[in-house]
């Protein structure tokens, strides 16, 4: 669950001049494959409010941003929050900080890449819900949050290096050393769960990888773990360097 922290408890100064309200929670939305699901902390980090719903990725991109939309709408109601935008003037400010966990990474310029929920590869999703919500959204893969997070107050608190691992409709993981995300030079530290299969061939029975690459399988892919893998498993199988899918890489 990505959450971005509230401010503290102080009011700060605007670009105006003016003086800006601090947010007094945070809202966190774990952008999965399969569920979509929101929390609200306050300032001391309790939970106020949590929903999950299905995520409709099978109706596109658009249907995501209104799912998010949707879910940050109700968090605001259920902890008593003006629904943005606001006529009151920018003294009151969002009230509530919004961070979002997503599979994939994001290019420099803002665009989602290598995600599982096809959708969004291409898509600037953290500007596009800035602009619906009216306020700054964070984004960042769900697993370096969870590394994060973990290595902040979580089991990892005590460890200098944390690895963490997701396995939900897609596979992820992340890395956070001395308590910072190890991103790595494409934003891709960590990441273990897409390989090719030894056994995988072109002529063979199965679901294409995500990537479109007829001989990959998502090697954690949850609908796989409880597969048995045909018998005995072939040699020589290419490895991700001789990959052809532009989007393992």
């Amino acid at each position: 669950m990505a959450v971005a922290a509230p401010a503290p408890a102080t009011a700060a100064t605007g670009a105006t001049g003016s003086t800006v309200a601090a947010a007094a929670f945070a809202i966190g939305i774990d952008l999965g494959g399969t569920k979509t699901e929101a929390v609200v902390l306050d300032t001391a980090g309790a939970e106020c409010w949590r929903q999950r719903i299905a995520t409709p990725s099978a109706q596109g991109y658009a249907a995501m941003v209104d799912s998010i939309a949707g879910l940050v709408a109700g968090a605001r109601q259920a902890v008593g929050l003006r629904a943005l935008p606001t006529n009151t003037g920018p003294a009151e400010g969002p009230g509530a900080t919004v961070g979002l966990g997503t599979p994939g990474s994001l290019t420099a310029d803002g665009l989602i890449k290598n995600a599982n929920t096809l959708c969004l590869n291409g898509r600037p999703l953290a500007s596009d819900l800035a602009a619906r919500l009216c306020q700054p959204v964070r984004i960042a893969n769900d697993s370096n949050c969870l590394a994060l997070s973990e290595a902040t107050d979580g089991a990892g608190r005590a460890a200098s290096v944390v690895f963490a691992a997701i396995l939900g409709t897609g596979c992820g993981a992340g890395i956070a050393v001395a308590g910072r995300v190890l991103a790595g030079p494409n934003r891709l530290a960590g990441e273990w769960g897409h390989n090719p299969l030894p056994w995988a061939r072109a002529d063979e029975p199965g679901t294409a990888c995500y990537c479109a690459d007829q001989l990959h399988r998502d090697l954690a892919e949850r609908p796989w773990l409880g597969r048995r893998p045909p018998a005995p498993a072939r040699q020589g199988a290419h490895g991700l360097a001789a990959c052809p899918g532009r989007r393992c890489r």
